[in-house]
């Protein structure tokens, strides 16, 4: 059985291109992921990950992402590459048109 997570970007009307990316591997290689990734977030002080947030950290005051320095935040996403990491992306307007892709 495969486990993935996925999540997307872009979907707004005013985004040029819309991108979805995430992670897909067998149950086994997803727990040894899953067990890494809470181990980074807890070296950091993090209680969960959302790029959005992560990356305007500096716009809220009390965002928890705002201790994590330059060097940190290249670790964090570091951390985060897999070789089980899927993505793939279109341009907006072409799928929005009429004759679709």
């Amino acid at each position: 059985m495969l486990c993935g997570y996925f999540d997307d970007s872009g979907s707004h009307e005013q985004s040029d291109h819309f991108v979805i990316a995430g992670y897909l591997a067998d149950v086994e290689q997803w727990d040894r992921f899953n067990a890494m990734w809470l181990d980074v977030l807890a070296k950091y002080g993090l209680k969960h990950m959302r790029m959005a947030d992560f990356e305007s950290r500096f716009q809220k005051a009390d965002s928890e992402y705002a201790v994590v320095s330059r060097s940190q935040r290249k670790n964090v996403l570091l951390s985060a590459s897999s070789s089980h990491s899927v993505s793939c992306s279109f341009r907006n307007r072409r799928y929005r048109s009429d004759d679709g892709i």
